[in-house]
């Protein structure tokens, strides 16, 4: 099933530690755990980020894509992380444990910045 968390790992923030956070986190008895911010070696989600960072980065050098577009290369390896089984879950994605559903990988059979070709004056019989 999907509900609360049983554990919270959070940056020690005011809007972490305030007084409705503590209340609505003892309604759901969900455990609290604090590090400090910007610590890559104690918070997997510092971590994470920038991996994700550096894979948009070697995904915009290998297209050759402007630096404009990175969003949409942020977009595209958020996604292609995403649809990757992980060991932890028996070697499954994260949609399919979560929904029993199986990833659909038909969008990755173009790469990133892919160029299109047009036919200029094509007629349609």
């Amino acid at each position: 099933e999907v509900g609360a968390s049983e554990v919270v790992v959070t940056d020690n923030s005011r809007t972490q530690t305030g007084k409705k956070w503590e209340k609505t986190s003892r309604d759901v008895m969900t455990k609290q755990r604090k590090f400090t911010p910007r610590n890559q070696n104690e918070s997997k989600v510092e971590r994470r980020i920038q991996d994700v960072k550096h894979k948009t980065v070697l995904v915009l050098q290998t297209a050759c894509a402007p630096l404009s577009f990175w969003c949409y290369a942020l977009i595209f390896v958020v996604d292609c992380l995403n649809h990757i089984a992980k060991k932890p879950l028996g070697w499954r994605t994260s949609s399919e444990v979560l929904n029993g559903d199986t990833a659909d990988i038909s969008p990755f059979r173009f790469k990133f910045w892919q160029p299109i070709k047009f036919l200029e004056n094509a007629q349609f019989p």
